[in-house]
């Protein structure tokens, strides 16, 4: 993706967060910027200049209101593809499209789904600090990430993979069955708790090696991204250590790239 067309892409999804922002502040929802959005906010002021999305994120309980609302009120121009949906099953996040564009690749162009320039919207859960419930809470994330996604795992080392190959046999329906009981062990047994836990994001399989103490991210300030002011975590600054080390230093010139690099992309 050239440069110029790669700021059109940022300019796109920046009116996507201004109407998710307007929506967050509407209800009183709380929402972050999040990984490299976030990073691109206290690094450059706006994006990463070779990032290519917006990520943002909320605490599971903020999460489910805001699809709920969305859902039952709607944003003119926007869709939700949301993990509540029974249509929209094969990622562990929500992602706000814009209607009227195109960001995908040619194999994903043949699917019946919205193709538009998106958004994506993390949940935090909660995880418990105990070890032993924390091994379990683990385990059932990755099973998670087999049966939402369709494929093997391949980040849990041989045993993980082939069982989860085993565990793929199942008609998709029987999967998303189990998908769901699994949430209910780990997402909705914990939401709830007061003491004792940790934050974890289950969008992406890498995010689980990362735990957030609950200071980090229960406590919100805003932060200017390109010229507007959203929200964010308060304690961002060890946010972004935690999490990239020394953040303020650019990586390789050879690593300053897009992640996406669609392959039909339109403007309206």
């Amino acid at each position: 993706m050239d440069s110029q067309t790669l700021r059109k892409l940022q300019l796109v999804e920046l009116d996507i967060l201004k109407v998710v922002d307007s929506f967050c502040k509407k209800h009183n929802i709380k929402y972050s910027l999040y990984a490299g959005t976030l990073l691109g906010a206290v690094r450059h002021g706006g994006f990463i200049p070779w990032d290519d999305d917006i990520d943002i994120l909320m605490e599971r309980n903020e999460y489910d209101r805001f699809l709920t609302l969305w859902q039952s009120e709607g944003v003119a121009g926007y869709t939700m593809q949301a993990t509540n949906n029974p249509n929209y099953e094969i990622i562990n996040h929500t992602k706000i499209r814009k209607d009227g564009t195109i960001l995908a690749s040619k194999e994903e162009m043949q699917t019946d789904t919205h193709h538009g320039i998106w958004l994506d919207v993390f949940a935090f859960d909660k995880i418990p600090t105990d070890k032993r419930k924390r091994k379990k809470f683990l385990f059932k994330a990755k099973l998670r990430f087999v049966y939402t996604r369709g494929y093997p795992y391949e980040k849990g080392g041989k045993f993980l993979k082939l069982l989860s190959k085993i565990l793929l046999i199942p008609p998709r329906k029987m999967q998303l069955k189990i998908r769901n009981r699994l949430e209910r062990q780990i997402i909705d047994k914990y939401k709830d708790l007061k003491t004792d836990y940790d934050y974890i994001c289950m969008g992406c399989p890498n995010d689980l090696k990362y735990f957030y103490k609950k200071e980090l991210i229960e406590n919100y300030t805003t932060i200017l991204f390109e010229g507007i002011e959203v929200s964010t975590n308060a304690n961002y600054d060890e946010i972004l250590r935690f999490k990239y080390g020394d953040y303020m230093k650019l990586p390789p010139e050879e690593e300053r790239v897009c992640t996406h690099n669609p392959e039909v992309i339109k403007f309206n």
